[in-house]
């Protein structure tokens, strides 16, 4: 490549990403001299680790004069080289907590090649007809299933639709995509693929989930087009019974253990609004878009303005004769810069070309995911007797106020309906993907108010108010308090799930396990969605969490594995309180956050080095073996 190539390259680049590899390649004492700041960012709400701007030309030139020359892969660091080099990257002293999962973002070493090195181990103890099924092909999914092959342990992965990619194969409204940069969007055993968005649409990481069965060779235990209805577990022969629907034919299959990856978002949520069966023109879920349809000079009515109608609105408008979008009630969008953006040749190059490069890249995202956010959700009770949350999150609140009234143009009535009545994080917070360059277009109009009715051709609002449409989309969200839908899990004493969950909500071990049910390990479960972090690689780990469990059994020549009841019921108390301390109930029921009995069921009110401290490895001692 051309010294100019080069230098645009490293002028673009994630500097201090660069620096720390190049320290590694090169062994070049010079890079680790650089220093860090911590630069504002948000209004000052936020900061970023940026390296110090005094240094920047110096490093900018080091570092096009050896990436002129020819590059060798150094060893991996061992585990005592990484804690200064991370150290070095923050430009602080980590806790040890904080290097725990900072390491396994890092991912110099892999968590797979050493499950491998268990199977001879895991296969001696293991029955002749041994079985696991795993429900569900999303990233949860196949993460769990090459665990389960490192260790030799057979499995088969079922799932309703016709194809691997979970949500992403379920969700093909327009421009639907990521909402979050997707080289931290990614497994940490597979971050070098080249992507081609820095936000990817859905087709994209559709492929990567794909590329990933194929590549670690799961792909051929899929079987598609099957819907598990239910599983009962056999008390004497310490399996499972399973009942599922396959391509229309019912059938039974019989398992040792399930892995539950149906995930979070996967039961649409359909609104009983009167009239809505009568509507005449097409009318429909986002998850059930139809790939034919045609919204040009079309009258097209949204209901719902979560993260998908933010995503779908801007898109749609481009070529409707009309839209209009039923809002509830607003929600926080946030700037994203680049978000429709390709990666930049140079950038690609550069993660191709510096070994270790993509490692730090990664890190860089996780360290400030897990640095940021989870302070703007803590309530300072010096800030909540004055009406607010805390310092940063007023902070936050200015910065994004002042970013819609520039978006709006001044517009104050389309600004009133805009602004949320709620601390920002309160709610998950929207991607603007040119929401509100859409509301000003002339054929967008944006109606605050419920729906009261739908007529045959036209939505009615509760302000009485009546909107002619020719096309109707229910951007309505999921019905996330049922978890593990569609399947009814029956455990010990014939107790179904749904009926040890009627108290007050879903729970469960660290998101993952339930007393009463042996053998059943569920992803994305209740309480497990992390403060910070990239939800690919948390699904990663609750995945290796399920398959190290099921070979733990094994390896101690037992059938049966369970959560201790006093330990759930001592970590449950724990994060009750926990959450009370936290942001999400301030806006009472109306996030989905909140469960119907007005308990934080879906968030891990743990910081997220905290949670990793409970779910990085298997704890036997937490179990009980029969």
């Amino acid at each position: 490549m051309s010294p100019d190539f080069i230098r645009r390259a490293v002028e673009d680049c994630n500097l201090n990403a660069l620096r720390l590899a190049l320290f590694q390649v090169t062994d070049d004492p010079t890079f680790a001299a650089f220093g860090v700041d911590q630069a504002p960012m948000n209004g000052g709400a936020s900061l970023a680790t940026v390296v110090r701007a005094s240094d920047r030309q110096t490093l900018i030139d080091l570092a096009v004069e050896y990436l002129g020359q020819p590059l060798v892969t150094p060893t991996a660091p061992r585990p005592e080289a990484v804690r200064p080099l991370i150290e070095q990257f923050v430009g602080r002293p980590v806790n040890d907590d904080e290097f725990a999962l900072s390491s396994e973002q890092l991912a110099f070493g892999s968590a797979i090649e050493d499950f491998a090195r268990r199977a001879p181990a895991v296969r001696a103890a293991m029955p002749d007809d041994f079985h696991v099924l795993v429900v569900g092909a999303g990233f949860g999914g196949i993460a769990s299933a090459i665990y389960l092959k490192q260790l030799g342990i057979p499995f088969t992965i079922v799932d309703r639709q016709q194809r691997i990619g979970g949500t992403w194969q379920a969700n093909q409204y327009p421009d639907v995509r990521v909402d979050i940069p997707n080289r931290f969007y990614q497994y940490t055993f597979e971050q070098t693929y080249p992507w081609t968005h820095r936000f990817a649409p859905g087709a994209e990481v559709r492929d990567y989930i794909e590329h990933v069965a194929s590549k670690f060779g799961v792909a051929d235990r899929l079987r598609t087009g099957v819907e598990v209805r239910r599983a009962a577990w056999d008390e004497m022969a310490n399996r499972w019974d399973v009942e599922f629907i396959e391509n229309g034919t019912p059938r039974t299959m019989r398992v040792n253990a399930i892995i539950s990856a149906a995930g979070l978002f996967n039961k649409p949520l359909i609104p009983d609004i009167p009239g809505r069966d009568d509507f005449r023109g097409p009318a429909f879920h986002t998850t059930a878009w139809p790939a034919d349809l045609d919204v040009a000079g079309k009258r097209v009515a949204v209901i719902g303005t979560g993260s998908t109608g933010c995503q779908l609105v801007p898109r749609i408008a481009e070529t409707a004769g009309k839209v209009v979008v039923f809002q509830r009630s607003p929600n926080w969008v946030q700037p994203a810069v680049g978000y429709h953006d390709q990666v930049p040749q140079g950038e690609q190059w550069l993660l191709e070309t510096v070994p270790y490069y993509a490692n730090w890249v990664c890190f860089g995202f996780h360290w400030h995911s897990t640095q940021d956010l989870p302070g703007l959700q803590e309530l300072d009770q010096e800030w909540v007797a004055r009406g607010g949350i805390n310092e940063r999150n007023a902070k936050l609140r200015e910065y994004l106020v002042d970013t819609i009234r520039e978006r709006l143009g001044g517009d104050e009535a389309l600004l009133a309906k805009c602004i949320p009545d709620h601390a920002p994080w309160t709610r998950r917070m929207v991607k603007d993907n040119g929401w509100y360059e859409a509301l000003l277009r002339p054929n967008v109009e944006l109606v605050a108010s419920r729906v009261a009715r739908v007529d045959p051709d036209a939505v009615v609002a509760d302000d009485g108010t009546r909107h002619p449409a020719d096309i109707l989309v229910l951007s309505t969200g999921f019905v996330t308090e049922d978890y593990l839908w569609p399947v009814d899990y029956v455990g010990r004493g014939g107790t179904a799930i749904s009926a040890a969950w009627e108290k007050d909500g879903a729970r469960a071990y660290l998101g993952l396990t339930m007393p009463g049910f042996p053998n059943l390990f569920m992803l994305y479960g209740p309480n497990s969605q992390p403060r910070s972090g990239s939800m690919p690689k948390w699904l990663e780990i609750w995945g290796r969490y399920a398959a190290d469990g099921i070979a733990t059994m094994l390896e101690r020549d037992a059938r049966s594995v369970e959560v201790r009841r006093e330990t759930f019921d001592d970590y449950n108390r724990d994060i009750d309180a926990a959450t009370k301390t936290l942001i999400w109930t301030s806006a009472g029921k109306s996030s989905y956050y909140v469960n119907r009995f007005g308990r934080t069921s879906v968030n891990m009110p743990w910081r997220a080095e905290r949670y990793y401290r409970h779910v990085g490895s298997f704890a036997p001692n937490d179990y009980i073996f029969g």
